[in-house]
């Protein structure tokens, strides 16, 4: 997902803008009067709308485009779940190493069997993940994998039909990255 974000920024940024800008500095010094600038000025303005897709013609690609980055907030959103939960386990961890170090300084070895606070409310191991996490992550994740792959795949289907905009560059890029 990254790599289809920072693929597309590439592109916007040097397919698109770069490019465009460099057409019309061209058109800048040649232009002998004030209409000739404004109309360079116009076409820079349209080439820039178009090639990036934000064009009328264009319309298809950017639902679909939308549809893969509403996928990837919703990863993003799964990753920040994931995180939170990692990092309340290593807080758990944390906390029933020093019991444990309190228990020895104290005289007894490690925590005794009085403590509840060595596993969660169903009794599992700190240590380890409740396989029912483990299967609900896997699932989610092989979901939004399968998500991704038919998304992008139709993004890349809908590039023929934009053949107004030389989309080679950036489809060699995404196909090479998915």
């Amino acid at each position: 997902m990254s790599h289809f974000c920072m693929n597309l920024q590439y592109y916007i940024m040097f397919e698109v803008l770069e490019e465009s800008w460099t057409e019309f500095e061209g058109k800048m010094k040649n232009a002998s009067d004030l209409d000739t600038l404004i109309e360079a000025h116009e076409t820079y303005l349209n080439n820039i709308v178009e090639k990036a897709l934000l064009g009328e013609r264009s319309q298809a690609l950017i639902r679909q485009l939308n549809l893969v980055f509403d996928l990837i907030m919703r990863f993003q959103g799964f990753s920040g779940r994931i995180q939170e939960i990692l990092k309340e386990a290593s807080s758990k961890r944390r906390l029933r190493t020093l019991r444990a170090e309190v228990e020895s300084a104290q005289g007894n070895w490690g925590l005794n069997g009085d403590d509840d606070e060595g596993g969660d409310a169903e009794g599992e191991d700190v240590d380890c993940f409740p396989e029912r996490f483990l299967y609900s992550t896997r699932y989610e994740l092989d979901a939004i994998k399968g998500d991704y792959k038919i998304l992008v795949d139709g993004f890349l289907k809908l590039f023929p039909t934009v053949p107004h905009i030389d989309l080679g560059l950036l489809e060699q890029k995404i196909i090479f990255s998915t």
